[in-house]
């Protein structure tokens, strides 16, 4: 979904390290973290808070999908996405 600057032109990067995370996919432009929760991530609420606030300690905003939105609203997510990474490029410059 994210491929070929298909969200309003930004580029998407997928499994991107940053620091002692992988985020699923981030847009570096704008410091995007896109992070999609799983079945994996019940009961790993806590962990997803920490890894949530060391990104955000190193400038990145993160947004939050469940794995059914991803795949039982994509526009929505897309849309979404979409929002984000303009209201986050004006505040950048």
């Amino acid at each position: 979904m994210l491929r070929n600057r298909g969200v309003g032109g930004f580029k998407f990067r997928r499994q991107v390290p940053i620091g002692p995370f992988v985020a699923d996919f981030c847009c570096l432009r704008v410091k995007l973290v896109v992070e999609i929760d799983g079945t994996t991530h019940h009961g790993r609420e806590a962990a997803d808070r920490k890894r949530s606030g060391y990104l955000w300690s190193k400038g990145y905003a993160v947004i939050r999908f469940k794995d059914e939105d991803v795949y039982g609203r994509e526009d929505w997510v897309l849309e979404k996405i979409e929002e984000k990474c303009k209201a986050l490029a004006r505040q950048r410059g």
